[in-house]
């Protein structure tokens, strides 16, 4: 019983470290539902209807902002001082509202859509390359070169 008690108690002290590990979960941000963002296109621009983004310089004045769009705070980068404000109508015509002290713009969320079709570019660099030849066999007669390898 002796000789194996340092065994168990290893295999134990090593079964909590893993379950500890394994316990462990991180908030995982999840994307608005389908129904709460709806799309709205003006001309070329394409936007999602009910969201603006708000670039602030205070937090009074991001207040004021979200209270004059009678909107709802939904999320902010504070590094970066902006924020996401979801709002009932149309975004593009409660944006001008948001024009307060405090506040530096307010525009609607734009929906990027990348063109798939466009070429990849890709580092010439990076292309195969026939083997060189870094030693010859006249002046290293003792290392031979075999074409292919």
């Amino acid at each position: 019983m002796r000789k194996n008690l340092p065994l168990t108690l290893g295999v134990l002290g090593l079964t909590a470290m893993l379950a500890a590990c394994s316990n462990q979960s991180a908030p995982v941000a999840t994307a608005p539902a389908a129904a709460e963002q709806q799309l709205a296109r003006i001309g070329n621009l394409q936007y999602v209807q009910n969201e603006v983004v708000v670039g602030y310089d205070t937090e009074a004045g991001l207040s004021a902002a979200v209270k004059a769009m009678g909107g709802e705070l939904v999320r902010t980068i504070p590094e970066i001082k902006t924020a996401l404000v979801r709002v009932s109508g149309d975004a593009m015509k409660l944006t001008s509202r948001a024009k307060v002290d405090g506040v530096r713009y307010a525009s609607v969320n734009p929906v990027v859509i990348p063109d798939r079709g466009a070429p990849t570019i890709t580092n010439s660099s990076l292309a195969p390359r026939p083997p060189t030849r870094t030693r010859c066999s006249t002046c290293c007669p003792s290392t031979r070169w075999t074409p292919g390898t």
